[in-house]
């Protein structure tokens, strides 16, 4: 690392982060919303028992991401540093693994439950690898304010446009829900996860001075004052319940535009629409963090995302709606993402000042385990909802009950899962921007860049 962080960032560095970022979202992403129709449709495995796959899966996690935080901040530096080194060396094996936890099940048919078990649960451990790394960079590229507001941004702004990308394409690549629409999907998405993964890693650095003190950093006892830390605690805690919203609409949507809607292919519509409504947030986020700070603003987003969701419940199967809906869902969650990694960021600076030591792994482990608990809870509810209402694989149509537990599971937990993360992250976070201006001068003074 330089002796002395630089203020500005290379565009270099900044293409090399976007390039990191969209070879991260399609992990997740498309497990979020297709493993499960995969696994029920395809494979021919129960809804049940995929649900209590997630629900499993996600518990180990509770172990297993603070462990690789831990182990990823207790690496060496290294030449090309410690989290672009846990950035290739993670995406290189959980490539590998996401391939066996999809057609893993369709090549040992004999086995298919155990092997969805076991390459779900070990994805648990390979991704957090590549995420936990690539979530830790952010505050380690720079210590400047506006910079690192720079890279939150380009962060949500990627994730947005990888998703909104990923939406538009896969369905359209699945609409016939065969083995080989899923080959195609799949290993050209793995290819890329690779390709840009690697090369972000290449071209980003890791700025930030570390004393040898700071390197030694904490030890395992620590993690847990760490984390019940109020600001860390608060945003991890609203950050659950938003993204249990968010993956859980994820996970149905496929669902609701199939058998609520009758067409999967309007859900690529949907995704343009949605990105449609991401662009005012882009545009206004600056202007708008500037005058209200980001808590307020977050806030407003939650509040724009719940209302996307209530609205719809007017008519669930009129398609205006729906599309009206998924503006608005784009505006509200375009607003979170802006803010989602600067607060995690200013949460991390929040952390070394008070305890003198960096901890960009532990943060960003809890990152990733907010990320998979969701999953497995949005995941799971709609799983045992669809298992008691009769859902039907092979049905072209839906039960009436069935039908119901889809709406209920599309708009009304998601939008009760978002309430809760409004009211936790109002209520509770307590970092104000003159507060975190004036830890930010200190910890560089403490760093020697001043």
């Amino acid at each position: 690392m330089n002796n002395k962080t630089r203020e500005k960032i290379r565009l270099s560095e900044k293409v090399g982060f976007i390039l990191a970022n969209y070879g991260n979202i399609p992990i997740i992403t498309l497990v979020s919303s297709f493993l499960m129709i995969f696994y029920t449709n395809v494979v021919g495995l129960n809804p049940a028992a995929v649900a209590t796959l997630f629900l499993i899966a996600r518990i180990a996690d509770g172990i297993n991401d603070p462990l690789v935080g831990f182990l990823i901040d207790h690496s060496p530096v290294g030449k090309i540093g410690r989290f672009r080194r846990g950035l290739i060396f993670g995406t290189v094996i959980c490539g590998l693994n996401y391939i066996m936890l999809w057609f893993g099940p369709i090549w040992m048919p004999g086995i298919k439950l155990l092997i969805a078990y076991v390459s779900y649960l070990l994805i648990g451990l390979t991704f957090p690898i590549m995420d936990i790394s690539l979530n830790s960079m952010l505050p380690v590229m720079t210590d400047n304010l506006e910079e690192r507001n720079v890279l939150s941004s380009i962060k949500g702004i990627s994730y947005m446009t990888g998703t909104l990308i990923i939406g538009i394409a896969a369905p359209l690549v699945i609409a016939g829900g065969t083995l080989e629409a899923y080959y195609s999907l799949i290993f050209p998405v793995v290819a890329i996860v690779l390709l840009f993964s690697i090369s972000g890693a290449v071209l980003m650095r890791e700025n930030a001075t570390l004393s040898a003190q700071e390197q030694n950093q904490y030890k395992i006892k620590d993690l847990i004052a760490i984390f019940i830390k109020r600001p860390v605690a608060v945003t991890f805690l609203a950050g659950l319940f938003w993204a249990t919203g968010v993956l859980m609409i994820s996970t149905v949507d496929v669902y609701f535009f199939t058998y609520i809607i009758g067409d999967i292919k309007l859900l690529s519509t949907a995704g343009i629409v949605g990105f449609i409504g991401i662009i005012p947030a882009i545009i206004l986020s600056p202007v708008l963090i500037g005058k209200f700070g980001k808590k307020i603003v977050n806030i407003m987003g939650y509040l724009i995302f719940i209302g996307s969701l209530l609205i719809r419940l007017f008519d669930p199967t009129s398609i205006t709606l729906a599309f009206t809906g998924k503006a608005f869902s784009g505006l509200g969650m375009g607003l979170n993402f802006v803010l989602l990694y600067g607060i995690q960021a200013d949460n991390t600076n929040f952390v070394e000042y008070i305890r003198n030591t960096r901890v960009e792994g532990a943060i960003a482990s809890m990152s990733s385990f907010v990320t998979k608990a969701a999953q497995g809870i949005g995941g799971a509810l709609p799983g045992y909802i669809l298992a008691a209402t009769g859902f039907s694989a092979g049905a072209a149509v839906q039960s009436t009950a069935t039908n119901q537990g889809i709406i209920f599971s599309a708009l009304i937990l998601p939008a009760t899962a978002l309430v809760i993360a409004a009211a936790v992250f109002g209520f509770g976070y307590n970092i104000k921007k003159k507060e975190l201006t004036e830890l930010n001068e200190a910890l560089k003074m403490r760093h020697g860049d001043l």
